[in-house]
Formats: structure tokens, C-alpha cells, sequence
């Protein structure tokens, strides 16, 4: 019986010890509401870019301007004259800014805007993601995204509702050698391969209306349900995890930065900030 009891210990010690474990990997996160930034009443934020040193890009179409904000909304600096900036990116301390109005990608770097040369004609252009030596940009009325590779072209994409087809995709992410789409007027967010090979569609069966913004990190992807006021976050393989609903109004935009989540709130001048919190 004393060989038995000790082994019976010698067991369990273990055994407890992989339960604790396996119940400390098993955490699950939740995203909770943090703060709401408030930014100038005429300002009307369409999307949203991580800058240097802690400040982030707002873009401003319905003003024709880009701010640069610190995290409690005070406007830094500012780029004018732009003919309706949309979804914009940061890569290499430059700005990349599709302007809707002029068919046309500007690069804004040191103070100064320049054109991006894009070697093939676009159709206002509404989100783009820039990615190693890859551009990629949402061409909304030509119903397609152009990867433009070291100068080369090739298009994701037609006008359809069909998987592999688009209707005005909006904003455009590459992330693991894979090119997420937020097929706005689809309702959902669909991912290919680089070649363009169809993978699979998100948020179909979730009723979206107007996924007009989208982020990805490794666990997750972000997705704004513009006309029904929330932020969808699903896994990759398509399960939805949560949905936030709490203080955001027509979002159009969302940047996932660490355990944060930005949201703006396109017609309520007002961006929406999430954390996340271990359960």
C-alpha cells in the first residue's frame, strides 16, 4: 500500500501540474471598450495608419486632408490639398495615400507629396497596403486589386458576386503570403493567394453590410460592419470570436496595434478604442 500511495503522489504531482498549465494556455481573450479619442467636430476620420512614435494617420476626405494625432486626438501635423485620401499606409516612415478624386497613389515622405508610379490605370482608387517589394491596391470602380511586384502588374478579381469575384472591394491587406479583401458591397471579406488562386470568404453568414475596413495580425482579422456599427473579430480559419458593438458609430476603419484596436467613427468625429483583456 506505501508503494502504491507514493506512486498514486508521484502521479498526481504531474498530472496537477498539467491541468494548471494547460488551464493558463487555455486563457481566452476578450476586447473591451477603453476610450473614446475625440478629434476636431469637422473632421469626419475615414481611416486610420500607425505613424511614428506613437502618433497615428487619420485620413479626412470629406476635408481633403490627412492628420498626424498623438493618442489623445491633438492634431501634430497635417497633410492638405489631397483629393479625397482613403484607406492609407505606413511602411518605411513613408505614407502611402490613394486619392479617390485623381485616380492616383501619393507617397508622402520628409514633408513633401509625391506620386507613386503605378504602372497601370486605376479607377479611384480606395485602400492599398504596401508589403516588401509589393503594393497592392483596391481599384474600387474597376472591381479588382492590382499587386504592382518590382514595377510588374497583375489583378485579383472581377465584377461579380461570385466566389473569387469583386463588387467595389474598399480596402485591401497582405499578411502571410495571402491578400485579404474587404469586398464591401459583397458584404464580406475574402482571402486569396498571391496568384489569385480563391481561398476562402468571411463574414457571410454574419450578416455583413459594407465591409469597408480590415486588419490582420497572426490570430486575427478585423473587420468594420459599417452600416450596422460594429467590429467583427474572427479567427482564420473564419469563426467568428467577438463582436464589439460598444460606443462605435458607422465605422469605417480598424488598426490592431499590440493589445490595441482602433476604430473610426466616421460621422461622429470620434475614434473608438478597444483593449484587450485576459478571461
Amino acid at each position: 500500500m506505501y508503494l502504491i500511495h507514493n506512486f498514486t503522489r508521484f502521479l498526481l504531482g504531474p498530472l496537477t501540474l498539467l491541468v494548471i498549465f494547460a488551464g493558463c494556455d487555455n486563457k481566452k481573450s476578450k476586447w473591451v471598450f477603453d476610450e473614446q479619442i475625440t478629434l476636431p467636430e469637422e473632421t469626419r476620420p475615414l481611416a486610420i495608419a500607425e505613424s511614428d512614435n506613437h502618433f497615428l494617420w487619420v485620413s479626412d476626405p470629406q476635408n481633403y486632408r490627412i492628420l498626424k494625432i498623438n493618442r489623445k486626438g491633438k492634431i501634430v501635423d497635417s497633410i492638405a490639398n489631397l483629393k479625397r485620401p482613403m484607406n492609407i499606409d505606413v511602411h518605411q516612415e513613408q505614407l502611402f495615400i490613394p486619392e479617390y478624386h485623381t485616380d492616383s497613389i501619393r507617397r508622402y515622405a520628409n514633408g513633401e507629396k509625391q506620386p507613386f508610379q503605378m504602372n497601370t490605370k486605376l479607377q479611384s482608387p480606395t485602400g492599398l497596403h504596401v508589403h516588401k517589394d509589393t503594393i497592392a491596391v483596391a481599384d474600387f470602380f474597376n472591381h479588382r486589386i492590382v499587386l504592382q511586384v518590382n514595377g510588374k502588374i497583375r489583378a485579383i478579381g472581377k465584377k461579380g458576386h461570385k466566389q473569387g469575384q469583386l463588387y467595389y472591394p474598399i480596402d485591401v491587406k497582405i499578411h502571410n503570403g495571402k491578400i485579404y479583401v474587404a469586398d464591401a458591397y459583397n458584404h464580406r471579406v475574402q482571402i486569396f493567394k498571391n496568384n489569385g488562386k480563391f481561398l476562402r470568404e468571411i463574414g457571410t453568414r454574419d450578416t455583413l453590410k459594407v465591409a469597408s475596413g480590415i486588419d490582420v495580425t497572426q490570430k486575427l482579422i478585423a473587420i468594420t460592419d459599417q452600416e450596422h456599427d460594429r467590429v467583427m473579430l474572427y479567427n482564420h480559419e473564419g469563426k467568428l470570436l467577438q463582436s464589439l458593438q460598444s460606443n462605435i458609430t458607422y465605422p469605417t476603419d480598424v488598426l490592431l496595434l499590440n493589445d490595441s484596436l482602433f476604430i473610426t467613427n466616421f460621422t461622429s468625429h470620434t475614434l473608438t478604442v478597444f483593449v484587450k483583456k485576459e478571461s
